[in-house]
């Protein structure tokens, strides 16, 4: 179905609905030929109510994945509809029984970033409520299904809770969002508890194998400087070592040997005058005179 808008004479603009059910606005491009949108409603297949039935979410985020999903301790009720991206129908409990989520050991599992429900089925308990007096109100009554906490400007945080169907919960990447606390069973939590487990087993490994390789990389590379380091000292102290025995070769001689090879420092023995003093002809009594 197409509708021309006349606004303006040297625009043409036409709302249209497509075969998918979208209604949109489409401006004319002298420029290039072609027809361009500039407005379309819904934006996604979430924006539609109820798009995924009851107990459901949408997640309009990833065009290649199945926008539906079933709320925690939910399943499909017509799997072969949901194989073919047909969520319409929603979902229903894993286990119907209406015994298994009253006061049978059930609790609550959170459903993070969702734009919470139609509240046309829920109730404000009351403001500046605490989260587990909140949780405590709506387990109470078993035909509570979920509650969550919602901040209104200007007034705190209130406890709102739902009976009967959830309908239309979306999953969005946006400011206005919230944690819904949906009614699940005692099997139900003990299924989350085994998976939060598994999943605990395998990335504390993939955390610490990373972590423990590069701390000893990095042991490995201070040991091989300090090691390094370390030899070098040892090589400077062999050498003086080294240079300390070779100076054993220098012969030393007392004053009294020296000064008779000189003929006590006689002028007879005197050969000449240098920068480091006289310089004199010695006997050969310093060859058998070294002093060790």
């Amino acid at each position: 179905m197409t509708t021309a808008i006349p606004a303006d004479d040297s625009v043409m603009t036409r709302l249209l609905v497509d075969y998918s059910g979208f209604v949109k606005a489409v401006k004319w491009h002298e420029s290039d030929g072609q027809w361009r949108e500039t407005w379309r409603a819904p934006r996604s297949k979430c924006d539609s109510y109820g798009w995924c039935g009851p107990y459901s979410t949408c997640e309009p985020t990833d065009v290649n994945k199945f926008e539906c999903s079933c709320l925690p301790g939910f399943e499909p009720r017509n799997p072969s509809d949901w194989m073919l991206r047909n969520g319409s129908t929603g979902c229903v409990r894993k286990r119907l029984e209406s015994s298994s989520v009253c006061r049978s050991g059930e609790g609550f599992l959170k459903v993070e970033i969702v734009f919470l429900p139609d509240t046309s089925a829920a109730v404000w308990l009351d403001m500046d409520m605490s989260h587990a007096d909140c949780e405590r109100e709506c387990k109470r009554n078993c035909s509570c299904s979920a509650y969550a906490r919602v901040d209104i400007p200007d007034k705190g945080t209130g406890c709102l809770t739902w009976y009967g169907e959830l309908v239309d919960a979306v999953r969005y990447n946006m400011s206005d969002r919230y944690d819904l606390y949906v009614r699940v069973d005692a099997l139900e939590l003990a299924e989350n508890a085994r998976k939060s487990n598994e999943y605990l087993e395998k990335e504390i490994p993939a955390i610490l194998i990373p972590t423990v390789s590069s701390a000893l990389l990095v042991i490995s590379i201070v040991a091989y400087f300090w090691r390094k380091r370390r030899g070098n000292k040892g090589t400077r102290v062999k050498n003086e070592l080294q240079r300390s025995s070779s100076d054993q070769d220098l012969a030393f001689f007392k004053l009294s040997t020296i000064s008779a090879a000189t003929n006590k420092f006689s002028a007879d023995n005197k050969l000449g005058q240098g920068g480091f003093g006289s310089v004199y002809k010695i006997l050969e009594v310093m060859g058998s005179a070294r002093c060790h």
